[in-house]
């Protein structure tokens, strides 16, 4: 096993003191860094529990943003305003909907 191996060294090791003489024994895949991102790519990747929610809380929020938009524009129309008015309020309800630290909670 390689990473019981006493005097070996790893890519882009430093001698801090002395000299030192390498031999290189694997190279790419066969290395131990590269046997790891190789478990890395054939793992499947799964949601966490947290990430569920936040996907159920956004699809929530953009089916619940855009059904109050068409409700409003509608009612705006109803009421008499001019349509570009009314669009630009329904747009304005729709951004409005969208808590302002989802941004930085979904990118996490």
């Amino acid at each position: 096993n390689a990473l019981l191996t006493e005097n070996l060294v790893f890519y882009s090791t430093y001698c801090v003191e002395g000299w030192a003489k390498g031999v290189v024994i694997n190279t790419g895949d066969m290395t131990v860094v590269g046997r790891l991102s190789a478990y890395s790519i054939d793992h499947e990747r799964k949601d966490t529990p947290i990430s569920q929610e936040i996907s159920n809380f956004m699809h929530l929020l953009t089916v619940s943003a855009c059904t109050m938009g068409v409700l409003f524009f509608m009612l705006s129309i109803l009421l008499g305003y001019f349509w570009i008015d009314a669009i630009l309020f329904t747009i304005g309800i729709i951004v409005a909907c969208v808590p302002e630290g989802m941004l930085a909670i979904v990118t996490i």
